[in-house]
């Protein structure tokens, strides 16, 4: 019986390391995933000033009415969307 009592805390050691070996490379992957959802955040938000600059630079868009009209840039959600983002963001 000793033996087999061996076998089996060898047995559960080892599936004991996998488990930590398997939660350890998990959070490096996290880890990596975090950074590259940081640096895309970090774009997109660059992205949004950007595109928030030219609308502050403008009316609106010619011709998007089909009465010729200027759509004015409070007539699209979107805006109001990036700048609330923005904000969130801290820039």
């Amino acid at each position: 019986m000793g033996e087999l009592s061996d076998q089996i805390a060898r047995i559960i050691r080892a599936g004991n390391q996998a488990v930590m070996t398997g939660i350890e490379l998990g959070r490096k992957e996290s880890a990596v995933q975090i950074r590259g959802l940081e640096i895309a955040n970090a774009r997109l938000v660059r992205a949004l000033k950007g595109m928030l600059d030219i609308v502050n630079l403008s009316h609106g868009v010619s011709g998007y009415h089909l009465n010729g009209d200027i759509a004015e840039w409070d007539e699209f959600p979107e805006i109001s969307i990036a700048e609330q983002t923005i904000k969130e963001a801290g820039e």
